[in-house]
């Protein structure tokens, strides 16, 4: 007699026995099948590494001492192209300066001037940039004339106090300039008082020769005898004017030269 229950045994005949249920691990890449049987075995927990983390959970780090070298050369090179800009804008601006500076002497001075002539320095630009210039002034005034050596002198002078900043060199030619024309205004001064006696002279000689022709002889002229101290009273205040003048264009050059001193220079900061 068989008991009534659950067999736990398949018949032959019926089929194979199903197969083991299989569960699928979401994320996983290979599939495992559920089985009553297996062990209990632990697994550690997985770990990955610096290089696997995305890029935004990983610190920016130089890749090596190249990159480090590499940025600092950049800087370096930025610097270096600031201080060339403002080199130049200083070079440039110097050469406006000392252009327009010298071209003033040219104008003013005509024909005692000659062409201009500079100094030049290369900028990082390989441009070469005028910080330095001059004029050259003739002095040699008038060939003889006075009212021409008077005009030309005066000239002169015009010409070195033309710029906007004269320069001492520039006041010295001025300086130089007042006391020719002062030494002109003498000699025409003297010229006039010789004038001026001859005239009179021939004024009295003039008269007499008539008195002697009348036979009256009470009013024959003497010599003026003032007119010779009056000549040289006048050429002894021409000259002290001359004097004066000559003091005055010293002081000029003297507090134009403490005034540069006291300042502090470079090269573009000269003057022309």
């Amino acid at each position: 007699m068989n008991p009534i229950g659950t067999n736990t045994s398949v018949s032959a005949g019926v089929g194979p026995p199903p197969a083991a249920a299989e569960r699928y691990v979401a994320g996983s890449e290979t599939a495992s099948i559920d089985n009553s049987k297996a062990d209990n075995t632990v697994f550690s927990p997985v770990e990955e590494s610096p290089a696997s983390l995305p890029i935004i959970n990983r610190e920016e780090k130089p890749a090596n001492a190249s990159d480090a070298a590499t940025s600092l050369k950049d800087k370096s090179a930025d610097l270096q192209q600031q201080n060339d800009r403002r080199l130049i804008a200083k070079l440039a601006a110097r050469d406006r300066e000392v252009r327009a500076h010298e071209q003033a002497h040219a104008s003013v001075g005509g024909q005692y001037a000659g062409a201009p002539s500079y100094s030049f320095q290369r900028g990082p630009d390989g441009v070469n940039y005028a910080v330095g210039g001059e004029v050259s002034i003739s002095l040699s005034l008038g060939g003889g004339d006075p009212r021409q050596s008077l005009a030309a002198a005066e000239q002169v002078r015009r010409a070195a106090l033309a710029p906007a900043d004269p320069s001492a060199q520039d006041r010295r030619v001025a300086a130089a300039a007042t006391v020719a024309a002062t030494q002109a205004r003498v000699e025409l001064a003297t010229l006039a008082a010789a004038e001026s006696q001859s005239e009179r002279e021939a004024s009295a000689d003039k008269g007499d020769e008539q008195s002697a022709d009348n036979g009256d002889t009470s009013n024959l002229k003497t010599p003026l005898l003032g007119s010779q101290s009056e000549k040289e009273q006048q050429l002894q205040d021409i000259r002290a004017a001359s004097l004066r003048s000559a003091q005055l264009g010293e002081q000029l050059i003297t507090s134009d030269q403490i005034r540069r001193n006291s300042g502090i220079g470079s090269v573009v900061d000269q003057r022309a």
